[in-house]
Formats: C-alpha cells, sequence, structure tokens
C-alpha cells in the first residue's frame, strides 16, 4: 500500500523503529489505564519497572539488533494489540455505558493483527470478559446490541479486505502466502506432528539459559532432540520462564484466585491459553526460533504483572507490602538485565562486528 501511494519502497527497519516506538508507547498507556482504574496502590517506580519489562520482554530491544523483514509483522502486530486493548478498556465508561469511537478503533486495530501475525489475533478474545456486561445482553437492549454491531464492523471489513487480497494475490480467500516461503522451511510439508511439540515447549519456555563470567555473559543453549524429523531451529538463549522468572507467578494462578476479581482471573486465564496455543502454532507451522518468543511473551508478562498487581491491591494494607515491592522490582531488573544482554550476544547480528564501539562501551561498564 506504500508503494501503490508513494511509487518509493519502504525500508524494514523504518518500519520495526516506528511500530516498536508505538508499541512501547501503547504498553504504557495500557498499563497506566489499568492501574489508575484498578490498581491505585501500586506506585510510579512500580509502574514505570512493569513497562520496561513488557516493551522489552516482548522483544523490542531483541529486534532492534537486527529489523529485518521477518520482524515486520511481529513488531506491527506488537503495536496494533498494545493500542488495541488501550481502546477497549479505553472505552468502558461505566460497566454498561461504553465510548463507541474507542471501541471502533480498538477492534480496528485488534482486527489488523490478522494481516500481519494471523496466529495473534487469538487476543481479540478478550473481549468476551472486558465487554461481557455487554455482551450478555445483546438479545436484550438496543444499545448492547448497536454496541456490539460497531465493534464487530472494523473485523468484518478488514477480512473481507485480507480475502479479497489472498484471493487476488494466492487464488484462495484463506491463503496468507506463507506457503510460498522460499528459505529452509517448506511449510507445504511440514504438517502437525506432535512429536515436536514438547522440543519446542521446553527450549521457548523451560530452557535453562546458557550463562558466562564473561561479557556479554549470555551465550546460546544446547540443542538436543530425538525427533527423527526435520527440526527448524535458531541459537536460543533460554526459555521464557527462565529469563524472566516473575512469570512464575502463574504457576500459582489458581491458588491465588481469591485475590483476583472475576475478570481479572477470566483475562489471565485466556491469556495463558493464548500462549500456549501460539506456541503451539509456532512449533509445528514454523520451528524454534528465537523471534518467535515475542508472538507470545507479550501475553505472558502482561497476565503476570496483573497477578502480581491484584496481590499488591489485596495486601497494600499490611506492613510487608514494602518487602514485596522490593522482591518484584528484584524480578523485574532481573528480567531487563537478560533482555539487555540479549542485544550484545555473539551472532551474525551482533554488535562486536556492527558497531563495536558501543560494544565496548558498554562492556566497560560491567568488565575491565
Amino acid at each position: 500500500p506504500y508503494y501503490l501511494i508513494t511509487g518509493t519502497g519502504l525500508e524494514n527497519v523504518t518500519v520495526v523503529f516506528i511500530s516498536l516506538s508505538l508499541f512501547a508507547l501503547g504498553v504504557f498507556l495500557l498499563l497506566y489505564e489499568i492501574i489508575t482504574r484498578f490498581y491505585n496502590k501500586i506506585p510510579i517506580s512500580l509502574y514505570l519497572l512493569m513497562g520496561l519489562t513488557i516493551v522489552n520482554g516482548a522483544g523490542a530491544i531483541f529486534i532492534v539488533r537486527k529489523p529485518e523483514i521477518y520482524s515486520v509483522p511481529i513488531t506491527l502486530s506488537l503495536m496494533f494489540i498494545a493500542w488495541g486493548l488501550w481502546l477497549w478498556l479505553r472505552s468502558l465508561k461505566t460497566e454498561t455505558k461504553i465510548n463507541r469511537l474507542s471501541l471502533f478503533l480498538g477492534s480496528l486495530c485488534m482486527a489488523l493483527v490478522a494481516g500481519c501475525r494471523p496466529q495473534m489475533v487469538l487476543v481479540s478474545f478478550l473481549a468476551i470478559p472486558i465487554f461481557w456486561n455487554t455482551l450478555k445482553n445483546i438479545f436484550k437492549e438496543k444499545e448492547a446490541l448497536e454496541n456490539f454491531l460497531i465493534a464487530i464492523l472494523p473485523f468484518v471489513i478488514v477480512a473481507c479486505g485480507l480475502m479479497y487480497y489472498n484471493y487476488q494475490r494466492f487464488g484462495s480467500v484463506l491463503d496468507f502466502g506463507a506457503n510460498y516461503n522460499l528459505t529452509t522451511n517448506d511449510m507445504t510439508k511440514r504438517n502437525f506432528n506432535l512429536s515436536r511439540i514438547w522440543t519446542g515447549v521446553y527450549n521457548y519456555v523451560f530452557q535453562i539459559p546458557n550463562l558466562s563470567d564473561q561479557y556479554p555473559f549470555i551465550l546460546d543453549t544446547p540443542f538436543h532432540t530425538n525427533y527423527l524429523g526435520i527440526t527448524i531451529i535458531e541459537p536460543m538463549y533460554g526459555g521464557f520462564f527462565m529469563t524472566h522468572p516473575i512469570c512464575w507467578i502463574l504457576v500459582f494462578v489458581y491458588g491465588l484466585k481469591d485475590k483476583l476479581n472475576k475478570v481479572t482471573f477470566q483475562v489471565i486465564i485466556i491469556l495463558i491459553a493464548i500462549s500456549f496455543c501460539i506456541i503451539v502454532m509456532d512449533i509445528e507451522m514454523a520451528g524454534i526460533l528465537p523471534r518467535y518468543i515475542s508472538d507470545f511473551s507479550f501475553f505472558l508478562l502482561l497476565a503476570s504483572l496483573l497477578v502480581l498487581m491484584s496481590v499488591i491491591q489485596y495486601y497494600s494494607h499490611r506492613n510487608w507490602i514494602r518487602y514485596l515491592f522490593a522482591a518484584i522490582a528484584f524480578f523485574l531488573c532481573i528480567c531487563l538485565f537478560f533482555d539487555l544482554f540479549t542485544f550484545l550476544i555473539y551472532d551474525n547480528a551482533n554488535n562486536y562486528i556492527q558497531n563495536p564501539n558501543l560494544f565496548y562501551k558498554i562492556m566497560g561498564l560491567f568488565q575491565y
């Protein structure tokens, strides 16, 4: 579309930097909206740390090392999701009163995700708990039905546009063109194989990072598998739960159910389910690649922080709450540590080759 309008090309680096900048802004707006509405006991220092953790944990600092075409759909999806969720929350004046402009624009952002990274459109299921008070009355109240139609309209418009584009280019309304990939991965022959799943889940989620006492401290992890077929894999640097330990709180989410309100609990469960589905889809359709962590990391981090904010709000009157603040800040800093040093890892896009001056300047801060 940019080429048709301007007659010139648009560099991938430009798209990646603009979309990641807007994603970062959208994350802080979304967190601000959540905190001011539901968690007024969260200090601004923790808000800033949480925002940085989500932005960098979702892959921003890793992607800017190598802002290539593969990262364009991922970064655009993250941008649309952050802004879509913020606009959806922003549209809720009360439980039943809705700002229709914000609702429409939020739905438009969420619908556009399908044109960037189709598997990430699953996040739209969050509309069910967020707008449940409207959905349950669509056959009883005219206003609720109108709001529902306004929310659905952008999805219909975008779906028609995408299907027309797919049909004109690939001959099928459901063909997004991925099967024409001419790199190492022949998606027409991959099929679905349960044997791949555990290896992929382990590497994406639970693989212990390979640390070193020498700068830049993080090395790629070894890969082993008994799977007899082809495994598409790039160097990985630790499973997401191991490099972002703040996410372990999700293991206890059911036990903390009484600290969460009903809608928050439903949102968290949906975010976890979406993450698992996307992990499986990425494993089966493509392989095990570090940039694919950005497909689900945003959802896991958001779910984790919702649990933590709920716990803080529930226990805000206790004397020991300051120790909880300190513990959360400590684990958030660990997440930021890993995100920073994955920016400096040795691979074909590392700063040792691309920008040695920066590489050694940062080295001087940590090792002599």
